[in-house]
């Protein structure tokens, strides 16, 4: 980051360095846990009952058009 700073010509301040190495931190934690099937939205993590429930109407909405077909 230090290198980059020089390169850029900009001058982080130490908080300002600290918060850009958090958030890099979180998004490289995020990317990887993304690659599983089972990874929750990050916008949805703090409310996750709500996440499963979207996730249950959804597959019952896929399974009653899946049924509609084959009684058809």
């Amino acid at each position: 980051m230090a290198e980059w700073s020089r390169i850029m010509g900009v001058e982080l301040s130490p908080w300002e360095a600290k918060t850009l190495r958090r958030l890099s931190r979180a998004y490289v934690n995020q990317r990887a846990e993304a690659r599983s099937p089972a990874c929750i939205e990050p916008l949805c993590k703090g409310d996750q009952e709500t996440a499963r429930s979207r996730v249950e109407t959804q597959f019952a909405s896929l399974f009653a058009a899946l049924q509609r077909r084959t009684s058809t």
